[in-house]
């Protein structure tokens, strides 16, 4: 691709606290058989290092030079990467919302900096899309995972991520969605820019790490006038690696973190109040509901049986800040 032409795709990679795996999540688009596209990357004020103590913004140089020799070899055009820091923590959706913003491309597609694209995924997403002109092409991941997650977690999750629907159009989007005909994962989709900005036009400034892709998503998949998915694994999702790793929660930090989810059905819920009524029908709305239920559900059981007990009446009490005490009282089974 010529430098500053217009790139057919951005690749958008957000990166706290994953060093230790950008530069392998970065080597793995460097090494696309793609032309014309960009890397994005949005460091959220992290200050962590790879295992040689390089810091993010040092990784991304060093990979962009070793990309154009790597690419130069193969015959390809050099990749344009764009590094913007935040300089202080805005969390996972106004970091995506910085990214989106950034991105020059027609389409965008989320790269996680823990996990990598899989080869070919540029091309099979981005021919999908040429052909069916759709807003949104759905790929399917392949997991990865550390010894220590369970095998029966690891099949549940790889059908849960693996959830495609069928060519869509219009209000069939959000539906399927919300009826988990399709996972909301923003990761191993490419998704037209122009949806991309509409969706965030109805979110306003919200920190939120926990649940983030569920209200994006959401509203993509009501901006979205078109939906096709592919079954070519596109995207290697590496669990266990980063933020969403299941261990002990010891700070109050990492736990307002989980809480933030509540900050998605807030907002959901406000927009669906300012929207004229009708816009959702009472089926959908009850599929939002089941939806939240579910996250507060899955706070609590996190409260009972992964806070460390030195934290745990402290963790209650943000709980309740977060989701309302009667909310959680009402789905709790041991009252701190």
């Amino acid at each position: 691709m010529k430098r500053n032409s217009t790139p057919l795709i951005s690749v958008c990679i957000p990166v706290y606290n994953t060093e230790a795996y950008l530069a392998q999540g970065l080597r793995s688009v460097i090494a696309q058989d793609f032309a014309e596209f960009e890397i994005v990357v949005v460091n959220d004020a992290s200050c962590g290092t790879d295992e040689r103590g390089f810091s993010c913004k040092k990784i991304v140089k060093l990979v962009q030079k070793e990309s154009n020799r790597i690419r130069k070899k193969k015959g390809l055009s050099p990749v344009e990467i764009t590094y913007i820091e935040n300089q202080t923590n805005l969390q996972t959706v106004e970091t995506r919302r910085i990214l989106v913003e950034a991105a020059r491309g027609k389409y965008i597609t989320m790269l996680d900096s823990d996990d990598e694209l899989l080869p070919g995924a540029l091309s099979d997403l981005y021919s999908a899309a040429k052909e069916s002109q759709s807003d949104i092409v759905h790929g399917a991941m392949s997991l990865k995972a550390c010894s220590e997650i369970p095998q029966k977690s690891i099949e549940e999750l790889q059908t849960g991520v693996n959830l495609q629907s069928p060519k869509l159009s219009e209000n069939q989007i959000i539906n399927c969605f919300l009826n988990q005909e399709h996972s909301g994962y923003l990761c191993a989709k490419l998704i037209n820019r122009e949806v991309y900005l509409r969706a965030f036009n109805h979110i306003p400034f919200t920190k939120c790490v926990m649940a983030d892709d569920y209200l994006i998503y959401f509203f993509i998949a009501l901006e979205a006038k078109s939906y096709i998915s592919i079954k070519t694994p596109v995207y290697l999702y590496n669990i266990g690696l980063g933020i969403s790793s299941n261990t002990q929660i010891t700070s109050m930090a990492r736990w307002e973190q989980i809480c933030s989810a509540a900050n998605v059905f807030t907002v959901i819920f406000d927009e669906i109040a300012n929207l004229p009524q009708g816009a959702f029908t009472e089926n959908q709305l009850d599929k939002i509901r089941i939806a939240c239920r579910h996250y507060i559900k899955n706070n609590i059981s996190q409260l009972e049986t992964a806070v460390s007990p030195e934290i745990l009446a402290q963790a209650y009490d943000l709980l309740c800040d977060y989701w309302g005490e009667d909310f959680v009282q009402e789905f709790s089974v041991n009252k701190i």
